[in-house]
């Protein structure tokens, strides 16, 4: 529907100064943008959950840098490459514990956290 309504108000829009329709860009990507998000998860992250959310944290800045200072393209391929890259990295990595059985729950954890 946005494409059909751009072939059709082409025209139209043809005369307005390139001023304005920036400043419409604008303000439709004002909306866009909201920093106050990666805050507000970062302190309701729990401790356990804080290295995972990091991950999802640097996803995020890669994808918000790059779309700033390279566009929108560049910004998407990039934060697709650096989640793969995690993914991969944490593929090769896996996290070994020790078990250990918890008497009170008669079943076996990880012997760190109990």
């Amino acid at each position: 529907t946005v494409a059909a309504g751009l072939i059709f108000l082409a025209p139209a829009l043809e005369d307005l100064p390139k001023a304005s329709l920036a400043a419409i860009v604008m303000v439709s990507a004002e909306g866009l943008m909201d920093f106050q998000m990666p805050k507000k998860l970062w302190q309701s992250a729990p401790q356990s959950f804080r290295s995972s959310f990091r991950k999802d944290l640097l996803v995020w800045m890669v994808g918000f840098l790059c779309t700033i200072l390279a566009g929108a393209l560049y910004g998407i391929v990039l934060s697709v490459l650096v989640a793969i890259a995690q993914v991969v990295a944490e593929a090769a990595t896996p996290k070994a514990v020790t078990l250990g059985e918890v008497p009170r729950l008669k079943q076996w954890h990880d012997v760190e956290v109990w």
